[in-house]
């Protein structure tokens, strides 16, 4: 249907976020390309969430949602964090 067309999931906003050229010095992409980090949580609440994830009010909702589609934290390695 086309409503459901204009619906951007929250994956596709992740993704959005993380292609903004504006959102790096927060939310980039490691090296590898396999997985991302938040560099500042506090700015990345503060400016980027309102931007990108209306619906989100706290970043502690944003961790929710990231572990509720899947997403897994880097425990161990150069990578973990």
């Amino acid at each position: 249907s086309r409503l459901t067309r204009n619906i951007r999931t929250f994956p596709m906003k992740l993704m959005q976020t993380l292609s903004s050229p504006h959102s790096s010095d927060v939310i980039k992409w490691l090296e590898h390309g396999r997985a991302f980090m938040i560099v500042d949580a506090k700015e990345f609440e503060r400016v980027t969430m309102p931007k990108y994830f209306t619906h989100l009010t706290f970043f502690k909702s944003f961790l929710r949602q990231v572990n509720m589609w899947g997403f897994k934290r880097i425990t161990h390695g150069k990578d973990a964090g």
